[in-house]
């Protein structure tokens, strides 16, 4: 498990928490006699991975002296049938004393980091300390998708799709086909928009054939691949179906994607913008690597 710590002096973030949250933490600088900090968590920016990697900020009163933050898997906390005091110390003793940015302005403060490849279920856990050792523990939990490599590949762009998408990275990327663990009908072409940038699918219990043999139908829903048109903002891509509203699109209308049993795909969406439709009916491809 990776982690890249970031420490970030955010007043103007520090400005709308301290708002928020000044009943727990107090209203007079310098006065709080009982340490706080809370635990918030947001998704990062690209080019990290957001199904597995996550921002998290700590933001302490005025009368943490100090603060410490630790995280680990939810079944590794439960096994250690900690009650809420004996958790507290254990943060202590075991996580990162981390140096937060100290607010001049009320005495609070505010640390961040970014962990990154988290698996499961989660609790990311803080605990400050004042000046007399006295302990506030603070949890939240965050859940990292776990996805399983495939079979690695090359996703094929159709020429017209390419032309309409100007932005596309090329019309051959490597990519990696993928499974949710959790979720064994989604799956993920990773990357292949760019850098934290997936494609996702989901199979369905339905299955067709053609001349390439038998495949499974996919769905692909409305997700966004990270791609702006310049003239009409924020490129959208979805299958037909979920454009039409009917699924019979997708299984009986000509408009299908499937996947082989080999790992190989083909798709058909529709890409779209807010102000309406900007294409579809082509191919675009997923071919695996020969063995």
């Amino acid at each position: 498990m990776k982690k890249t710590i970031n420490i970030l002096l955010a007043v103007l973030f520090a400005i709308v928490v301290s708002s928020c949250v000044k009943e727990q933490y107090g209203t007079a600088p310098g006065t709080d006699t009982n340490a706080s900090v809370r635990v918030y968590t947001s998704a990062p920016s690209l080019p990290y991975d957001a199904d597995s990697d996550v921002n998290v900020r700590l933001a302490a009163n005025s009368a943490a002296k100090d603060v410490y933050f630790f995280y680990e898997t939810k079944a590794q906390k439960e096994a250690r049938n900690l009650v809420e005091e004996a958790y507290a110390d254990y943060v202590v003793a075991n996580g990162t004393k981390v140096t937060a940015s100290l607010l001049e302005f009320d005495g609070s403060s505010i640390y961040e980091t970014t962990l990154e490849g988290l698996k499961g279920d989660n609790v990311l856990s803080a605990v400050a300390v004042n000046a007399n050792g006295e302990k506030t523990i603070s949890s939240t939990a965050f859940f990292g998708i776990e996805w399983e490599d495939i079979v690695s590949g090359t996703y094929v762009s159709a020429t017209t799709s390419a032309i309409i998408l100007r932005n596309l990275p090329g019309k051959e990327m490597p990519t990696v086909l993928q499974q949710r663990k959790d979720q064994p009908s989604t799956y993920r072409l990773r990357n292949v928009f760019g850098a934290g940038m997936h494609l996702i699918i989901n199979a369905i219990d339905q299955s067709g054939e053609d001349a390439d043999g038998k495949y499974q139908f996919l769905r692909i829903p409305a997700q966004n691949p990270g791609m702006v048109d310049a003239s009409y903002g924020v490129i959208g891509v979805r299958d037909v179906g979920y454009w039409q509203g009917d699924d019979g699109y997708i299984t009986e209308g000509g408009f299908e994607s499937g996947m082989y049993e080999d790992g190989s795909c083909f798709f058909l969406y529709q890409w779209f913008v807010s102000a309406g439709n900007l294409g579809y009916n082509w191919y675009d491809f997923f071919v695996p690597d020969a063995e």
